[in-house]
């Protein structure tokens, strides 16, 4: 039989806790896009807000079994950003014992009964704005300033990561606009997740038509929640983020607080996703829009008010420092790219413009055929090594006979085929 527990029993343990001093923070959040993929990159650490959570806490803990106190046992990292459409959310636990126990009963269910994370929301960190879900008090009993989610790896019916919302319940709609991803680690010592949280659910009806700006402020505070074996309360342990060692999750007035700034970096020229690297989803972006035709200033490179070949020269000779022909970006032009090209199976296919860069297309016109190599060739660079250690550039006559006899080989095999 599978064990449920009651999530307004566990919770009014929780908030019955006694209340004394508590220090608050005002934590400045950066303006980032990550990637929901159940990873987070040494990128998305670096520019989103990093909040620790391990033992000792400057912010508090309840180890109501006592079931760990050591990082390993019970440990977070969280990550928080922001942009235009939404509020990020993500971390990376540490958590020796797992508990995936609850069903989804196919999503949007309390989990506060098995491992958790929880992030605690106030819009405008404004205790005066009580929600209004229309939810029925036995069905949803925290209704207030405050919304409480629930952030789930797993769960027992192996539904996978999902979420819900104590206070005002997400509608579906609303649980549908939310991106929740995780995995878990291969020896089960603990796992990531992220939620990217549209501004319009976060706000609910504080605000539904919110747009955020440089220096709005909100609450948000964090708990963790771990389970050392399959029962109740007494064997779980709570970390929490109100503040010496007390949790007063149903007092929003002691949460931290958040203020909305701008990036920690500036994007370098061609780094078009801004995630830090010049890498193969930015030449894409950029080999998109070349196709597109519609000359967006955001990749005319050269300046001249065009998006064409010659910014798709500028990105890779200028910008990333490699050649024409290196499809695999790793700042070489050999037999590799060779490899890597032929492997997608797209030259002079019959699909149109379906080639980008790391299929072959050098030259941005979306084939693949004869015409990129004789664009890399002439630009020089095979079997050279790394531009920066490079000179010179081998003698046109050099580079048109390793041309001549490649197209040789390429048109044996069409015949052949």
């Amino acid at each position: 039989m599978k064990m449920r527990f009651s999530a307004v029993f566990f919770t009014a343990l929780l908030v019955g806790a006694p209340v004394t001093a508590w220090a608050q923070f005002e934590r400045e959040v950066p303006q980032f896009t990550p990637t929901a993929d159940g990873t987070i990159s040494a990128n998305e650490m670096a520019g989103q807000l990093a909040i620790p959570m391990a033992w000792p806490m400057e912010t508090g803990a309840l180890p109501l079994s006592g079931s760990g106190t050591s990082e390993e046992n019970l440990s977070a990292v969280w990550y928080v950003s922001w942009d235009d459409t939404n509020l990020n959310i993500a971390a990376v636990v540490k958590d020796d014992t797992p508990i995936y126990r609850l069903d989804s009963n196919g999503g949007n269910s309390a989990y506060n009964a098995q491992d958790v994370i929880q992030p605690c929301f106030n819009p405008f960190n404004n205790e005066d704005h009580f929600f209004q879900d229309g939810q029925h008090e036995d069905d949803d009993p925290g209704d207030g300033v405050s919304a409480i989610y629930d952030i789930v790896v797993e769960t027992s019916d192996e539904f996978g990561p999902d979420i819900y919302r104590h206070g005002p319940k997400l509608d579906w709609d609303e649980h549908e606009s939310i991106t929740v991803a995780g995995t878990i680690n291969d020896d089960e010592s603990g796992y990531t997740l992220e939620a990217i949280i549209p501004w319009a659910a976060a706000m609910d009806d504080a605000d539904p038509d919110y747009v955020p700006s440089i220096g709005d402020e909100h609450g948000l505070s964090f708990i963790l929640l771990s389970f050392a074996e399959d029962g109740g309360a007494e064997f779980a342990t709570l970390y929490t983020d109100f503040g010496e060692g007390v949790n007063t999750i149903g007092d929003s007035t002691t949460w931290n607080s958040i203020s909305l700034t701008g990036p920690l970096f500036v994007a370098a020229p061609g780094d078009f996703d801004a995630n830090g690297q010049l890498d193969v989803a930015d030449i894409d972006l950029l080999h998109g829009s070349i196709l597109a035709g519609t000359n967006d200033v955001a990749f005319d490179l050269n300046e001249d008010q065009l998006v064409n070949a010659d910014d798709y020269g500028v990105w890779v000779t200028d910008l990333k420092n490699t050649w024409i022909g290196d499809s695999n970006l790793d700042g070489k032009f050999d037999s590799s790219d060779f490899v890597t090209v032929f492997t997608a199976g797209e030259f002079e296919d019959t699909q149109v413009a379906n080639s980008t860069w790391g299929t072959g297309d050098w030259n941005a016109d979306g084939e693949f055929n004869s015409s990129d190599f004789v664009a890399a060739f002439v630009a020089g660079g095979f079997e050279l090594g790394e531009r920066n250690a490079v000179a010179a550039v081998p003698e046109p006559s050099s580079a048109l006979l390793l041309l001549t006899s490649l197209l040789g080989i390429l048109a044996l095999r069409r015949k052949n085929a």
